[in-house]
């Protein structure tokens, strides 16, 4: 297969993201707490590697989506992993416990890396539901981490995160255009290699 130099760098992109995983998951950081606020709320999955990777997974499995009408896909699956980050951070919110946040965190992005790697087809409702169960620990997660100012830093990280889900699109787009799966195969490998080595050690 010939890979056109847009695919090379594509390719480069994401193998970067996905080394770097291990040295910035929130997994054995210990008890943290963000500040509050928008600006707070948009610059935190940005700057969370295992946030970050996950919502440009969700992107990449959006338009892996085998439904007849393709561009269905490319909402319904970023929409399960919002409204699932969404009912994780209410969840937070009233309190509600959830053991084993952070574990299942690092699981999420596993799975989301080993279905990029592995699955050749997904269909979009169960894409969609998987994602969304990943939000969820992502949005009780991060809500709990917060200190004050729900509202201001929610709207802030879903606005983020429907970005890199959009990035994951455009990403995934692309790269089909190109004929290079084999490079999403590798990132899915990378990405799921990256954080079983961390939960490791």
């Amino acid at each position: 297969m010939r890979h056109t130099p847009l695919t090379h760098r594509l390719f480069g992109f994401l193998a970067l993201l996905c080394m770097a995983a291990p040295a910035l998951a929130h997994v054995g950081t210990g008890p943290h707490v963000h500040g509050s606020g928008f600006v707070v709320g948009f610059t935190h999955p940005w700057l969370g590697m295992d946030h970050l990777l996950a919502m440009v997974a969700v992107g990449l499995l959006a338009v892996r989506a085998n439904e007849p009408d393709g561009l269905r896909s490319l909402w319904l699956v970023p929409a399960g992993f919002v409204s699932g980050m969404a009912i994780g951070g209410i969840a937070s919110y009233v309190t509600l416990p959830v053991p084993g946040v952070e574990l299942a965190i690092s699981t999420s992005v596993i799975l989301l890396g080993c279905a990029l790697a592995f699955l050749p087809r997904v269909r979009a409702v169960p894409a969609a539901l998987l994602v969304g169960l990943a939000g969820f620990f992502h949005g009780h997660a991060h809500i709990t981490e917060m200190a004050g100012a729900v509202l201001s830093y929610a709207s802030g990280m879903i606005l983020a995160t429907a970005l890199l889900h959009t990035l994951g699109v455009v990403v995934g787009v692309l790269l089909a255009r190109a004929n290079a799966e084999p490079v999403v195969r590798f990132s899915g490998i990378a990405m799921a290699g990256g954080f079983a080595l961390l939960l490791l050690f």
